[in-house]
């Protein structure tokens, strides 16, 4: 993968044209045997909305003694969470559905692409990855589903103290992850989440 990145918008292959997408990836990485693996990757932005996952935002570490490859922990989310909404604007998205909606569904986009698309909302790529991986990733939406609850959110969020994480904040960041999380398992499970 040689990518030139100028433009979020024209992230390619500078050699192929391609652009940055699962399928370049997943063939970039096929003698590793890590593809499904890396498909937790665009499943877990779509839960905290990440939008930055580009070419240096993952990577696959070695072992240096055993040999063993694996996708690395994930690292740089800074562009997700809601991480420019200032504490005094969180009362808006709480109050304004239409807002709200923006900020899940909207304003939402996932640097990694489907095939040859520009940039698409992390949904819809969502549900690309469920129609042609399905078998293959549905543990990780049911993991989330299992272990990942509401309460457990709210658990998180309000374990920090607020100066860390402001009260208006910690109320959008609850309602923020409890409703990607609900359309996340919607778009894979038949039973349907509610709030």
């Amino acid at each position: 993968m040689y990518l030139v990145n100028d433009n979020q918008d024209k992230f390619i292959d500078y050699r192929t044209g391609e652009p940055y997408s699962v399928k370049m990836i997943l063939q970039s990485i096929r003698e590793t045997k890590l593809g499904y693996k890396f498909l937790m990757i665009p499943i877990f932005d779509a839960l905290i909305g990440n939008s930055d996952r580009h070419h240096s935002n993952w990577g696959i570490v070695k072992n240096k003694i055993s040999a063993n490859i694996r996708i690395s922990p994930l690292y740089d989310n800074g562009s997700s969470l809601c991480c420019l909404i200032d504490e005094k604007d969180a009362s808006y998205f709480l109050r304004d559905k239409m807002r709200f909606e923006s900020l899940i569904f909207g304003k939402s986009k996932a640097m990694i692409r489907w095939e040859n698309q520009s940039r698409i909302r992390h949904f819809e790529l969502i549900e690309h990855i469920r129609c042609e991986y399905y078998k293959e990733t549905l543990f990780i939406v049911e993991k989330i589903r299992d272990n990942l609850s509401k309460e457990k959110i709210r658990g998180i969020i309000y374990s920090y103290d607020d100066s860390i994480i402001k009260p208006k904040l910690k109320e959008l960041l609850y309602a923020y992850l409890k409703e990607r999380r609900k359309r996340l398992i919607n778009i894979y499970c038949k039973e349907k989440e509610t709030s």
